[in-house]
């Protein structure tokens, strides 16, 4: 019990701050471009869930990654970011009929 109060105050406190910070947002492109010109990060994958598209990108001389969610119309947000990655293999796309169910480029255009 007394692990549990402590739990509830840390996220009571950070709650606010945490609701505050909006998360970096803008066109697709030029997120990617951000992540690639400032941390020489470069996809690695995606995958949809409902109408979201979610892309991972990392950079493993460096160690850093980020996570992005993009919506139907092509607006990018970056939602986590770290470091410590570890690229263990390469994975190619097994299904690129599913990519063209969901292109937010098409949307923004």
């Amino acid at each position: 019990m007394k692990h549990l109060a402590i739990a509830f105050l840390l996220l009571a406190t950070a709650g606010p701050t945490l609701a505050a910070q909006a998360p970096p947002c803008g066109p697709k492109d030029a997120v990617a471009k951000m992540l690639s010109d400032r941390y020489g990060e470069r996809q690695l994958a995606a995958g949809l869930s409902a109408n979201l598209m979610f892309r991972f990108f990392a950079n493993s001389d460096s160690g850093s990654w980020s996570i992005e969610v993009v919506d139907t119309k092509g607006t990018a947000c970056i939602i986590a970011a770290g470091g410590d990655v570890v690229v263990e293999t390469k994975v190619t796309s097994a299904a690129p009929a599913r990519q063209a169910k969901f292109d937010p480029g098409d949307a923004s255009e």
